[in-house]
This record gives structure tokens, sequence and C-alpha cells, in this order.
């Protein structure tokens, strides 16, 4: 079920949790709805918080899509497979055929069973998340899910007896008090129009974040992995479920170290460096301008609050604002966007070019890979592109150039050939476009 197949009828919404933030909640469960997908879990809380679905009268145009996305075709066995159903077939044709049949019949099953997992949801008490961690739990352990629906997103509940759980969920609560307030605590519209904008950006892959995780061996580390025997003196390290296996193969093995081992390891994380540079010139105001910054904002805050990114934050006008933030971790994140929110963006002028330089020279201190600056404007000063590329490759950092409502095309160029996002005379409808 995506946002657009949904239909709200209260006023109280869920902001959807993240990710992470979902499979931290499904970790504490100890039961393997950990492996749940996030998409499954944000959409029950959004039926819990008053979300309907819409009538299915595109179910057939949904699973083409999703089909058409997801065909396969496997050399070895010379057959067409579509994501998520093991039977393969000789001919793309029935492959398709095949999968469309079955997910729209499932889909169809979902629509029918889905007003009496509403009323068990609607009922219990607690917040939208908290009803849908403790319904999840629920359902796996007195129910099948479905894997090739979870998958799409759209939730397949195939156990007739579901209402028979209800009467657990109280139970189940406790592992959810004490979530992060910015899910459970706030419910009005405008947090559920940014969080949208915010994860629409997602879908852009060069604005994509990420961390690196490196091991570094250590005898006292925390964590372990499994490699290639080195040398001898790491008999002790073996697998134990190698020493099984009969004496003679164990000998060949040892003489040869086909072998994998144990060994500690300290785990070792790098955060992205992300530069956030906002336009809080009064012309940001209108037109849904303030609304794609924060949406913006709040993008680059949950890659902080999901711990892949260190972001450095400063507002500009004619001149930089204040001193530069640097936002390491959820509490400074979810601060941060709070005060954004306020802001009342009534500066006055804008000097992209000069502010964008200034704050590039400011960030390289900060450490952090595959440095990023993501500036947000609606300026149209002029800028040299030349210059900001200069500036900017002397630290091998991307830019990304969000020009709302208006044409900057120096801005545009310079994002292009530092290989960001760029966005030229971009439009709030412009992100739900199909």
């Amino acid at each position: 079920m995506r946002y657009k197949d949904i239909k709200r009828t209260s006023t109280r919404i869920i902001i959807p949790p993240t990710d992470e933030e979902i499979h931290n909640e499904l970790k504490k469960a100890e039961h393997p709805i950990k492996m749940v997908e996030p998409g499954f879990v944000r959409d029950i809380a959004e039926i819990a918080a008053g979300g309907e679905y819409l009538p299915f009268h595109k179910i057939e145009e949904q699973v083409n899509e999703y089909v058409e996305k997801n065909i396969i075709y496997k050399q070895e066995s010379k057959s067409y497979f579509v994501r998520g159903f093991g039977t393969g077939y000789q001919t793309r044709e029935k492959a398709v055929k095949n999968a469309i049949n079955y997910l729209t019949s499932l889909e169809r099953s979902a629509m029918i069973i889905a007003d009496r997992f509403k009323k068990i949801l609607r009922e219990a008490p607690g917040s939208p998340l908290q009803r849908a961690i403790a319904a999840m739990v629920a359902i796996y352990q007195n129910a099948a899910v479905d894997q090739t629906v979870q998958a799409t997103g759209l939730p397949l509940i195939t156990y007739e007896g579901i209402e028979d759980s209800a009467g657990k969920l109280n139970d189940l609560f406790d592992m959810v008090r004490k979530n992060d307030p910015l899910m459970l605590n706030y419910y009005d519209i405008e947090l559920l129009e940014l969080n949208r904008i915010a994860m629409r950006f997602n879908t852009f892959d060069k604005f994509r974040t990420s961390a690196s995780v490196e091991f570094d061996e250590d005898i006292d580390g925390s964590d372990t992995i499994v490699r290639k025997m080195r040398g001898y003196h790491e008999i002790h390290n073996i697998e134990p479920k190698a020493w099984a296996m009969p004496k003679p193969l164990l000998n060949y093995r040892l003489a040869t170290k086909q072998f994998n081992v144990i060994s500690k390891v300290q785990m070792l994380v790098k955060k992205q460096l992300i530069g956030f540079l906002l336009d809080v010139s009064g012309s940001m105001v209108g037109n849904k301008r303030k609304e794609i910054a924060l949406g913006l904002l709040l993008n680059r805050c949950r890659a902080v609050m999901q711990g892949k990114a260190i972001m450095v934050f400063q507002t500009f006008a004619g001149s930089l604002i204040g001193e530069q933030q640097v936002i390491d971790d959820r509490e400074k994140a979810i601060e941060l966007f709070r005060i954004m929110r306020m802001c009342p963006f009534d500066a006055n002028n804008t000097n992209i070019q000069q502010c964008l330089i200034n704050f590039a020279e400011n960030i390289k201190l900060i450490e952090g890979i595959k440095p990023e600056i993501v500036i947000v404007t609606d300026g149209v000063d002029e800028v040299s592109e030349d210059k900001i590329v200069e500036k900017l490759n002397e630290t091998n950092t991307k830019l990304h150039a969000i020009i709302i409502g208006n044409t900057n095309d120096q801005l545009y160029a310079a994002a292009n050939k530092l290989d960001g996002l760029a966005l030229n005379r971009f439009k709030y409808q412009h992100l739900f476009e199909e």
C-alpha cells in the first residue's frame, strides 16, 4: 500500500517512522518479525492512525509495473523468473502472466481482509506505531504473512482467525513504550507532508546517503567475522563444525589450510559528511517553497538519526547567518528540525556564490567520508560555475543544488559537473508526479 493508495479520515496522523527506527523496535521483540520489511510496518501504522484503503481500481496497472521491474532471465536454467517467485518459465510472457495473476489475487484478498484487521488496530490502546509493532508480533505468532505481497508494501493477512490475537496486544506494548518522540508524539498534518517530501527525495539515486563499515582485527574486539585461515597459529579459531568431518578429510584440509576461522574484530563506522546550506530569505515563503526546504532538511536529519552521516548545517541570505552547527546524533537532529520548523524565513537578499564558497571552506576540518553539500535556495543572483566547481573540487565534494521555483543555470550546471542532484525551477508538484 503506497501513500497514494491511502485516504485518511483522521486529523491525528502518524509520521511514518524510518527503516532504521522500525528495525530497532522489531529487534526488541526477540521474534522473527525483526526480518519484516519496514514498509510493511509503516503501512499498518498508517491504518492504525486513520488511513483507509482506497478502492483498488488500478490493481492491474500496479501489479504490471511491479512485475515488469522485477523480471529476470537466468542463463544457467534458461528460464525467466519474477523476483520473489521460485518458479521459472521458458518464456517471458508465461512468467509475467503467472506472476500477475498470482499477485492480483493476493491484492484482492488483502482488500477483503483489511476491514477486519483495521477493527483490531483501531480498538487497541497505544500509539499507531505501538499498535503496529504489537500487531506484527501477534500476527507472526498466530498467522502467516505472504512474503511476496509484503515486499510490495501491501499487507495481506492470510489467517482467518486473526481476531483471536487481539487480546494479546496489551501484553506486547511495553517493548515499544520508549520509542522516539519524533514518531510517537507528533500527529499534525504538516509533519506528515514534510515526511512525504523527505521520503520522496530518497528516490533520487544521487541523493542517497551511506556510511562505510570497516573491521579491524582486535583480540579484544566486540564483533566477530568469518574469514579464510591464514596460518596454523589460528587452529584454535577454526569453526567448530569443521571438527565433525571425517578424519582423513580433516587432516587434508588442515594441511592445505582450507578452513574458515572465527576472528574477533572491532567495527569502525565511518559516516558520510553532509553540508546543508539553507536559504532563509523572505522569498522562500509561499508556493510550498519552505515546505520543500524543510522536507529536504528532514531527509538529511534522518540520515544522521540512522547513524549514516554527520551534518554541518548553516543558514544564509545575503551572507552566512550565525555559527555552523555540527549535527552528529539523534537528539541534535530532532532539535534542529524542531527549531527550523519555527524559523520565520524573513532575511533579506541572497549571495549564493560567496556563501557557498565560504561554507565549503568552513566544513573542511570536519571528519567524514564522501563529503557533499546540499544547497536549497530560490535565488537567481549570478554565480560562476567555474569558481564553485574549482572550490569544491579541492576536497572532492559533491554538490546538490535544489533551486526552488526559479532558474539558476550556473548553479545547476555546477551541481551537474560535481555529480550531484541538480533540480532547476523545482516545484512542489514535481515531487508527486508519476
